[in-house]
Parts: structure tokens; sequence; C-alpha cells
């Protein structure tokens, strides 16, 4: 037996309190790192299987102006023939309430939204209607 298994082997041996902490301090390393491992699978995993519906596209240019033309046709070359296309505007403003007012994050989607799931609301109207009525009345 070499050196070190010998002198490893005694302190097992002589340090029993020693040596039940350091296995159940392996053993718990090894399950966190297994429960970590298994979450990023599992997450990698919903976010493949569900990336288009939460997205709602295949492909997203965003900006903090508006695209240029030159930009808008590279992003249609990207998306490839025949691909529909969405635009989405989104912007922090003030909003009043009939006692108070709040900042709100504001979006605001054309008709085509979204390419991909659907956009359900509590009065069960569908996305054609409340887009309808914005346009027409401004209001839902």
């Amino acid at each position: 037996m070499s050196l070190w298994l010998r002198l490893g082997w005694r302190e097992i041996v002589r340090n029993p309190r020693f040596t039940a902490l350091f296995v159940v301090n392996l053993a718990l390393g090894l399950a966190g790192f297994l429960l970590i491992t298994a979450f990023g699978g599992s997450l990698a995993r919903h976010l493949d299987d569900n990336l288009r519906e939460m997205l709602g596209a295949d492909l997203v240019l965003r900006s903090s102006r508006q695209l240029s033309a030159e930009e808008q046709r590279l992003g249609g070359t990207l998306a490839g023939p025949g691909a529909v296309q969405a635009e989405q505007l989104s912007f922090y403003s003030m909003v009043r309430g009939p006692r108070q007012a709040r900042l709100a994050h504001v979006v605001a989607v054309d008709a085509a939204h979204p390419l991909y799931g659907t956009l359900d609301y509590a009065d069960g109207l569908a996305h054609a209607q409340v887009i309808g009525g914005l346009q027409r009345e401004r209001t839902v």
C-alpha cells in the first residue's frame, strides 16, 4: 500500500466523526449538483418546446428607435420568403385611473400579433375585435 493510502486510511479509522461529516458533505454536494443539472435540463427542454409560443415569433428585431428601410429589408431577408411580420411598440407612461396614477408599461401590437399562440382577453373578445374597437372608438 502506498504511503498516501495508508495515511488516508489511518485518518478515516482514527476520526470517525470527521469521516461521517466528510461523507455527508460529499453526498449533499453530489445531490445538489445532480438536482441543479436536472433542473437545468428540464428548463432547457421546456424552453425548446414552448419558445415559439412564449416569444410569439421565430425572429425578433429590437431597437430603441424606428428601424430604417434597409434594416427592415434585412429583417425580411433573415425571416425568409413569405414570412408574416408583426409590429410591436412598447414604452413606459403614466396611466391615470379613477383614484390614482401609476407608471405602466404600455405595449401596442398590430393585428398580425401574435404569430404563434393566441391572446386571450378577460371578456372573451377576439383579438381582431379588440384591435377594431381600439381603431374605431379608442376604447375596448
